[in-house]
């Protein structure tokens, strides 16, 4: 099933929903794993700049700042 709308642009901002709705499979999958990867390149930023801010993290090692980020959503994931 093709969803259609009629009378806007195919791809517009203004419509989320239908945006992510009219993605085939693989182009959602992937804009779902950018998300994530985005997400925990902020918050590993921020664990970076902040040094002593999270147990088990050495300073100045973005490596270890980026699995810290994505620690919680293993965990979540194990569950």
């Amino acid at each position: 099933m093709i969803a259609v709308k009629v009378g806007v642009r195919r791809f517009s901002l203004e419509d989320p929903y239908y945006l992510v709705l009219a993605m085939r499979w693989p182009t959602f999958f992937c804009s779902v794993l950018l998300a994530f990867l985005a997400t925990n390149l902020i918050f590993a930023t921020l664990f970076w700049l902040g040094p002593g801010s999270v147990n088990n993290v050495r300073p100045g090692m973005f490596g270890d700042a980026f699995f810290s980020a994505s620690r919680p959503w293993r965990r979540w994931a194990m569950a």
